[in-house]
């Protein structure tokens, strides 16, 4: 090995324990929602990480991708978030100014944006109560509307709530019936599968996430996923600043850099071993949830549907109204333990409230009595014991 190699991997190792120790930093409270984890890489997995990025990092990200298709079965490209790998989809299938989208209103404010970005018109959707995603029911009614007026949506996004599949059957049926393009935004689904098939490959293109706070963490990255091969050969020659393969850069259209970095794919290689124990770790603590808190009638659980197997990224629970969702916010907070409220809606928020929306009063709810709770793979059945004992009390007090 090169002294100058070995330098880069001892500083690489310096910087990595600095993340670590300012993460531990970070966490005010004893018993945390979530926290990143970026596994325990051993030197040896520095060390092909670093020299896998010269003279490019095309090796470290390919092998990342393979991993990821061989997960899907599909085809996949290692974005540099998951907020790019939907701009890719929508951009990859020609959506631009003149296009309408259909959008989860309960989500992210990502999914909305990556819509604005294409310059397309979004009209949002209210979510249903069981799974918090998409309503089927609203869905049928937009596209009938639409379909009177003579101008069907180009797309539909669906979001996938905190790892829980949402109703695809009827949804996937619908864009089929109408002849528009599905995305799944599945950016914490890794994992979570829907009649055996993971969220994410049911559609026409889908997204998944690996921000610092999933349940696979690249420090920042997301991937594209599709059966169909066209949509992903241009989604990769846009992302990759739309350059045709020539002795010198040549550039026909505008394009983006939007491919993974090569230390963040490197880092998704190494941990992805993980991945099993992880999905383990965060059914068992939804299972011990539901066990300690069955006598709870208080609080309403996102239901999982028949076929599905969520991955369980975040449990979310209902209270009863929004005084009771403060008053346990606020002592559970007060007694170290860290929970968050839910989206709050696109169609409430300031940058959205232009745009058409189509609502049941479900995604309000979920936002005023919503409430996660701690569901770190770290978690300790003795900590998540706790949570319940201060919950109950808090919901008793």
């Amino acid at each position: 090995m090169s002294y100058g190699l070995l330098r880069t991997i001892l500083c690489f190792q310096t910087v990595w324990t600095i993340i670590e120790l300012e993460n531990l930093k970070t966490v005010s409270y004893r018993i945390p929602l979530i926290t990143p984890d970026f596994g325990q890489p051993t030197a040896d997995d520095l060390r092909w990480i670093v020299e896998n990025q010269v003279p490019a990092p095309n090796r470290v990200i390919s092998a990342f991708e393979s991993l990821l298709h061989d997960h899907a079965q599909q085809y996949a490209l290692a974005t540099q978030s998951g907020t790019a790998a939907l701009h890719l989809a929508l951009a990859s299938l020609g959506i631009g100014e003149g296009d309408e989208v259909l959008c989860s209103d309960f989500t992210f404010a990502a999914t909305l944006n990556s819509i604005l970005y294409t310059g397309a018109s979004p009209v949002l959707l209210d979510a249903e109560p069981k799974s918090w995603g998409m309503d089927p029911e609203l869905l049928e009614l937009a596209l009938r509307r639409k379909a009177r007026q003579g101008k069907i949506p180009k797309a539909v996004i669906l979001t996938h709530v905190l790892g829980h599949a949402a109703p695809l059957e009827p949804i996937r049926e619908l864009c089929r019936q109408y002849h528009v393009w599905l995305i799944e935004d599945a950016a914490g689904g890794l994992g979570s599968t829907y009649q055996g098939k993971p969220l994410g490959s049911w559609g026409d293109a889908g997204i998944w996430s690996f921000n610092y706070n999933k349940i696979l963490s690249t420090g920042g990255g997301g991937a594209l996923l599709s059966s169909v091969s066209t949509i992903h050969e241009r989604a990769e020659y846009l992302a990759h600043q739309a350059k045709t393969q020539k002795s010198f850069y040549f550039h026909k259209e505008v394009g983006y850099n939007y491919r993974i970095n090569g230390f963040g794919a490197g880092i998704g290689v190494v941990t992805w071993p993980q991945l099993s124990d992880r999905l383990q770790a965060k059914r068992a603590i939804r299972k011990q949830y539901q066990k300690e808190l069955a006598d709870m009638s208080e609080l309403g659980w996102q239901e999982t549907q028949v076929d599905e197997k969520p991955n369980y990224w975040l449990n979310g629970v209902l209270l009863p109204d929004r005084e009771m969702r403060r008053q346990v916010e606020s002592l559970l907070k007060s007694a170290g333990i860290e929970v968050a409220r839910l989206w709050k809606p696109m169609h409430q928020q300031p940058a959205y409230q232009h745009l058409p929306f189509m609502g049941n009063g479900t995604g309000d709810i979920l936002f005023e009595r919503g409430l996660a709770l701690p569901s770190d793979v770290t978690l300790a059945a003795e900590a998540l014991e706790e949570v319940c004992t201060e919950l109950r009390r808090a919901i008793t007090t």
